[in-house]
């Protein structure tokens, strides 16, 4: 079954679904109640001297109450356009959710799609085999997701228990990576949660995700590499209501790995001058962190100001790399016929920690009007195996001073502003 097969099922099952969701609204009566908003919102994700990557999503809702329950529909478009001396690329998106309710039960359906043009990409510092910084190339590509969640709450007892997947695949046209010419394709990713919530103040979270990733040759279906990806997450979450106030902790640990293998010959990559008869590479990463933080939120007696402040941490305790590579140049005019193979095993990561914070700021001077500005804080403490040598300044490598004020502070900037009726 083919990429657009697949990707028409799942559409079809996404739609028939949301039917389901909006079939107690289809003979709604005068009893219903209308209400909706518009608005857009967009920012920095990362500035600094050599460039900026921004942001920006327009979205709207409109929402139904009636005898039977709540009518929710979303929809939301966005780009993110990064200008980068590392990165040069724009990505647009969309998408839409509805969601039905009643006092018992919710289900919600969601579809959304990115696609890109060309776009380029630099890893400094190069990779083995090759010399100076790796560059890598796409001529565009396109990625679709779906979702599907639901809840069910009981009437005796104050628990809520949530579940949700989301499913997505992705290909993209012809594209390199330095030497190596090839573009990939996300066969299928998911995702999938589930929660159990007790009287909105306690929170029991596990969630997973897996996805694959395939390289194919420019010229022919043939597989060049191939990579899998797994993570789990569990997190517990419990808080004090204060009225307008809240106070909430939480608490958990993350897994995730990354496994991938690498073959290119003088077979797949039929150009002239690629210089070797194969290429044989594999690698294996494996990381587990811990991660806690704080949250507290407070809302003004009459709604007009609400602040929304977090801070916290992440730590990764293990994490092992390995990898083994093997090569064989060609022996020709232009060529010596140079081999080499090579593996380790060893930490990256362990040891390394995230620390974060977080303040948002909402003002809504009326009904009709809401304006919010969010800032996202991160300070990285790397291991000693990813320290950089040097400090701030230009003279011994390190960063300049000023760029760094620059970066801190626009980078995670959020402005928005949203019209409700």
């Amino acid at each position: 079954m083919g990429f657009g097969q697949v990707k028409n099922r799942i559409m079809a099952a996404a739609f028939a679904a949301a039917a389901f969701v909006c079939a107690p609204y289809a003979g709604a009566d005068a009893g219903v109640s209308a209400a909706g908003g518009a608005g857009a919102q967009g920012g920095a994700l990362y500035a600094d001297g050599a460039g900026s990557i921004w942001w920006w999503q327009p979205r709207a809702h409109v929402s139904l109450k009636n005898a039977h329950g709540a009518f929710l529909a979303e929809a939301h478009g966005g780009q993110v356009r990064a200008r980068h001396a590392y990165i040069d690329a724009v990505i647009s998106g969309g998408g839409a959710r509805l969601t039905g309710s009643n006092e018992w039960f919710s289900l919600g359906v969601s579809i959304g799609t990115a696609c890109h043009g060309e776009a380029r990409a630099v890893i400094p510092g190069g990779a083995p085999l090759v010399d100076g910084d790796a560059r890598v190339s796409s001529s565009g590509g396109s990625v679709f997701l779906y979702g599907l969640d639901a809840a069910v709450s009981f009437a005796r007892i104050p628990l809520t228990v949530r579940a949700g997947a989301r499913l997505g695949m992705g290909g993209w046209g012809p594209g390199d990576f330095y030497y190596f010419f090839g573009y990939p394709e996300l066969p299928l990713y998911g995702a999938y949660s589930v929660s159990a919530v007790w009287s909105d103040m306690a929170e029991l979270r596990f969630a997973g995700f897996h996805g694959g990733l395939r390289l194919y040759s420019n010229e022919e279906r043939a597989e060049l590499a191939r990579a899998q990806v797994n993570g789990y997450a569990v997190q517990a979450r419990t808080g004090v209501d204060l009225g307008r106030h809240r106070l909430s902790f939480s608490a958990g640990f993350v897994y995730a790995e990354v496994a991938g293998a690498l073959g290119l010959t003088s077979q797949n990559q039929k150009y002239m001058f690629f210089p070797y008869k194969y290429v044989n590479a594999e690698g294996r990463f494996g990381a587990w962190l811990l991660h806690a933080g704080a949250a507290w939120q407070s809302e003004s007696a009459r709604g007009v100001h609400a602040l929304d402040v977090r801070a916290g941490a992440a730590v990764c305790v293990y994490d092992r790399v390995s990898y083994a590579l093997s090569y064989l140049e060609k022996d020709n005019l232009f060529f010596d016929g140079e081999s080499g193979e090579f593996s380790g095993d060893r930490r990256l990561l362990q040891g390394s920690a995230l620390v974060y914070g977080y303040v948002g700021y909402r003002l809504q001077p009326a009904e009709w009007v809401s304006i919010t500005l969010r800032k996202l804080f991160a300070v990285p403490l790397l291991s000693k195996q990813l320290a950089p040598q040097g400090g701030v300044g230009g003279a011994d490598g390190g960063l300049d001073a000023g760029q760094l004020i620059k970066t801190a502070l626009l980078s995670g900037l959020t402005l928005g502003l949203t019209i409700h009726w």
